[in-house]
């Protein structure tokens, strides 16, 4: 904290959340609430990113969004910084191509757009994939937006097992590559022992200088 922020306070007072994402929301409460003076983020109508997926569509899209409009539609989130959500979404749509136009494109297009050219759409708007498959690809989405890693790999791979027996050996291809890219994106070199979800605490201290890190474990998957 800066020291001309230090010369001004008189009070501290701490609010333990349980999760990350509870501190997250609960400071976006408290500067809307009391609209501090030196907090200039978040004191207007604007919130933290979420991003968005409507499972009552036939074929959903993942869209970054502010406010929580849809009470049917799933949030993962929220994220601390536009940056980090527009990341996420760009690595998700590079990994698991879900659609990206908007609802009256997507009914409107006469022919498939350029993110099927460069390969982060299948076409769902002209029928070059069917809705089961889409819908698979869908469940994929979720579960790396979950951090359910286990669970996502083994459903890709049983996916890519059955595509090679009905010997569509592209798709087949496709998800295998699927599989590498999200891997190698997400290799880490560390490692714990076990599935179970741990919370891992880190001190560093030099002269009078501590330094927290906490990690926490879910399954196989972290994050600080």
């Amino acid at each position: 904290m800066a020291p001309f922020l230090m010369a001004r306070v008189h009070d501290i007072e701490f609010i333990t959340t349980t999760t990350e994402k509870e501190a997250l929301i609960l400071e976006n409460n408290l500067i809307k609430r009391y609209r501090p003076r030196y907090n200039v983020i978040l004191r207007d109508d604007k919130t933290y990113y979420h991003l968005s997926l409507d499972p009552a569509e036939k074929f959903p899209r993942l869209q970054l969004v502010r406010k929580r409009m849809n009470n049917a539609a799933m949030y993962f989130g929220p994220y601390p910084s536009g940056l980090a959500a527009k990341e996420t979404l760009r690595f998700v749509q590079q990994v698991f191509p879900l659609r990206s136009c908007r609802n009256r494109d997507f009914k409107l297009r006469p022919r498939p757009c350029l993110e099927h050219q460069i390969g982060r759409c299948l076409a769902p708007c002209k029928g070059l994939i069917d809705e089961d498959s889409y819908r698979k690809l869908v469940e994929n989405v979720v579960s790396f937006l979950q951090g359910r890693r286990r669970e996502l790999i083994s459903g890709i791979k049983a996916q890519m097992e059955e595509a090679a027996q009905d010997l569509n050996f592209e798709e087949a291809a496709r998800l295998r590559d699927r599989v590498a890219a999200w891997s190698t994106r997400w290799k880490t070199k560390c490692r714990l022992g076990g599935t179970k979800d741990q919370d891992v605490l880190g001190v560093y201290a030099h002269e009078d200088n501590y330094q927290l890190c906490i990690l926490f474990v879910r399954g196989e998957s972290f994050w600080q």
